[in-house]
């Protein structure tokens, strides 16, 4: 159930990660999903595939600091989209409003409907490899992180390696999980991305995992193009096969909230 997004000529990379994130939590909630399944039946406004609009995540997410981008298509960060629906009671499905991959206006009458909302979310430790690996166990789901997809491109199939050297984390996606093979020093991680079925092994990409992931750094020194808000440093120690490792959360205490 959980798309592969398509985030278009729109800088929406943020708001993709976000809600694919969320959507993945949501899946692997068992009580909500049934909560879910039993409204459907008598409300034709819950769809069947209850995907959630990150076009509100777009268009309503604040962006004063200019975190990420300038906002909207502009590019913002997960966070902060998990704090405008935290702070807007929920998201809203997609069938209430659908990606235009545009900069709209926010829609304020979408918040009235059925959506999902969160308690919180929780941001990883940076730079470590282990409580990322476990946050995907414990939680069931995945976890939004941000990473250097400069050159992704061209990307097809296989195991991506990104060599030795600096990072410019630009790209957010989502991590769906991880494989170490047995007797082996590295693996990968499965990130989903948002460009699309047809690019990479269908909407997403392999990028290896070393054993000593965590100590695979290098220094981001175009920060701005990334997370950075107005006043952050101009650089920053990243870790990680093409930085997977520097930025990560994931919501938490999902529940629905009815109209």
């Amino acid at each position: 159930m959980n798309i592969v997004r398509d985030q278009g000529n729109c800088g929406s990379c943020w708001a993709e990660a976000a809600t694919s994130t969320f959507e993945g939590q949501m899946e692997v909630n068992s009580t909500l999903m049934e909560e879910l399944e039993s409204l459907g039946k008598t409300d034709k406004k819950v769809p069947t595939t209850p995907t959630l609009s990150s076009q509100t995540v777009v268009s309503c997410t604040p962006n004063k600091k200019h975190c990420g981008g300038t906002g909207g298509c502009g590019g913002a960060t997960v966070e902060l989209a998990y704090d405008m629906v935290m702070a807007n009671g929920g998201l809203p499905f997609a069938v209430e409003w659908g990606y235009a991959g545009s900069d709209e206006t926010c829609r304020q009458d979408v918040f009235k409907n059925h959506r999902i909302n969160m308690a919180s979310y929780t941001v990883l430790p940076s730079n470590k490899a282990s409580p990322l690996q476990e946050a995907l166990v414990t939680s069931g789901g995945p976890i939004a992180v941000s990473v250097d997809a400069t050159n992704w491109f061209m990307y097809s199939i296989g195991v991506y390696t990104d060599g030795v050297g600096d990072f410019t984390v630009n790209h957010a996606v989502t991590l769906m999980g991880y494989q170490m093979p047995e007797g082996q020093d590295k693996g990968w991680w499965d990130i989903k991305n948002s460009w699309g079925s047809y690019w990479g092994e269908n909407g997403h990409i392999r990028i290896e995992m070393k054993a000593n992931e965590q100590e695979h750094c290098g220094w981001d020194y175009r920060t701005h193009d990334g997370l950075a808000c107005d006043g952050d440093p101009d650089k920053a120690w990243v870790c990680g096969t093409c930085g997977v490792l520097y930025d990560s959360s994931y919501p938490r205490g999902l529940h629905l909230v009815r109209a």
